[in-house]
Parts: structure tokens; C-alpha cells; sequence
């Protein structure tokens, strides 16, 4: 997949919403953002669950166990690929994939 060229720049810089190609205010978590700037059309799932494994490791987005933020690779990894289809779902709906 492709972001908006707009949305992934203003991920990028840590914006908390972004305009979409409607014209239309989309909330951005940190999570989205950190997956916007990883959606150049070069990686597949894998490839973006590993980016976004990176993105936890480095303290840009957050993975809870029990409440409690976890580090552990395993854990992070598990949890991206069940909470990937449907942000990826949600960024199409929002207009913020362009392919």
C-alpha cells in the first residue's frame, strides 16, 4: 500500500490529524502515524509489521500488556499483525491511501 504523499509527511512530522483527499479532517493516533511513514508501496505486511516493531522498539508508538508497556518483540510483533489489517482498512477508508 501507498499513503498520501500529504498524510505521510504530516505523520511524519507528528501531526495529530491530517486532510485527506476529501477534504475531510482524519485523526491520527501514534500508531497511524508511525504506519503512514511506512507505506511507500515498497513493503509488504511483513516488511510493515517489522517497521512497526521498529517504530515500538524506538518509543513511537506504545504496545500494553496487562496495562503495562512492553517491550518484548515477540509480544509487539503479535500485536501488529492483528491491529494491521484493520488500520490499513481504515487509512482506505479515510482516503488516505492513494494505492
Amino acid at each position: 500500500p501507498t499513503a498520501c504523499p500529504y498524510a505521510a509527511h504530516a505523520a511524519a512530522q507528528g501531526d495529530d490529524g491530517v486532510t485527506n483527499r476529501r477534504h475531510e479532517m482524519v485523526p491520527l493516533n501514534r500508531l497511524d502515524q508511525a504506519l503512514l511513514t511506512l507505506l511507500d508501496g515498497t513493503r509488504d505486511v511483513p516488511a510493515l509489521i517489522d517497521g512497526l516493531v521498529e517504530a515500538t522498539l524506538q518509543g513511537r508508538v506504545t504496545v500494553k500488556v496487562d496495562g503495562e508497556p512492553t517491550l518484548d518483540v515477540a509480544v509487539i510483533r503479535e500485536a501488529m499483525s492483528h491491529t494491521l489489517p484493520d488500520r490499513l482498512d481504515r487509512l482506505r477508508r479515510t482516503s488516505l491511501l492513494i494505492g
